[in-house]
């Protein structure tokens, strides 16, 4: 399943080998979404279990920390965030990819304006963080790039029948 908790992942070991693992620029978020992206693009199945529940209790080998105070908080949210800017830099199409990396700082603000609408400026240091931290991590963004044009044996559109919308993840959540 896309987007499942890395601790809930059963992947083969000739799949893991030759997707080459997780992704370490990902530090602890999005690794099963990484996986799982990587699998289907190299012609794998990834099989979908809608009533599958994983427990996680506190803190283990993989995954983020439990999030208990709120500078761990605020540390998951900048993972969270650098993880999908990093998804997002490493599979943009080509001629996208510098307009998207010079654009980070202008959603950056958005997304800080909107927080503070929200009431949410607990997030804004994260958002920040994590814009800063895929606008510099310019060898990790391309060793992924790299990874995934190297490995990739079917087209983009093979994730698509995977996705979820926006609007489903938000209610799952």
């Amino acid at each position: 399943m896309l987007g499942s908790d890395i601790r809930a992942v059963l992947v083969r070991g000739s799949v893991f080998r030759a997707v080459r693992g997780i992704d370490p620029a990902l530090r602890d978020a999005d690794e099963g979404l990484d996986l799982a992206v990587a699998a289907r693009l190299m012609g794998g199945r990834v099989a979908l279990v809608p009533t599958t529940r994983v427990a996680v209790s506190g803190d283990g080998a993989a995954g983020l920390p439990f999030a208990d105070t709120g500078r761990r908080r605020r540390m998951i949210i900048a993972r969270r965030r650098a993880a999908q800017l990093h998804r997002r830099l490493t599979s943009a199409h080509p001629l996208l990819l510098v307009p998207i990396w010079l654009s980070l700082p202008f959603v950056a603000l958005g997304r800080t304006i909107a927080q503070l609408v929200m009431k949410d400026p607990g997030r804004i240091a994260g958002e920040w963080t994590a814009t800063i931290l895929a606008m510099v991590r310019l060898a990790a963004i391309a060793r992924g790039r790299r990874h995934l044009r190297r490995h990739r044996t079917v087209p983009w559109s093979r994730i698509a029948p995977l996705r979820v919308s926006t609007a489903l993840a938000r209610e799952r959540a």
